[in-house]
Parts: structure tokens; C-alpha cells; sequence
């Protein structure tokens, strides 16, 4: 694997981990978590190389 297909691996994984853990906040209502990892996700997204 070179290192862009690397990098993009552990963003998944990154990505996956950040949203169980957003939806295990949202079972248990904690609000202020949940937001802050959703941004975290937007985050994530935002910085995601265009796909064609």
C-alpha cells in the first residue's frame, strides 16, 4: 500500500470509529458529545479529496 492509499484507510477507520461514537452519545443523550463529534465528522468530510 503507498502512502495516499494508507492515509485514506485510517481516514475511514477514523471516520467509522467518530461515528459509533456519535451514535452511542445520541443513545444515551449526551448532547454536548454528540455535537461535537458530529462537527467532527463534518470535519472529516470537508477534508476528503474529491472523488470522481
Amino acid at each position: 500500500m503507498n502512502g495516499a492509499t494508507n492515509m485514506m484507510v485510517e481516514q475511514n477507520i477514523l471516520e467509522q470509529q467518530v461515528a459509533r461514537a456519535l451514535q452511542q452519545a445520541d443513545a444515551i443523550g449526551d448532547c454536548l458529545i454528540a455535537a461535537l463529534l458530529s462537527q467532527c465528522l463534518e470535519l472529516i468530510h470537508s477534508r476528503e479529496p474529491a472523488r470522481d
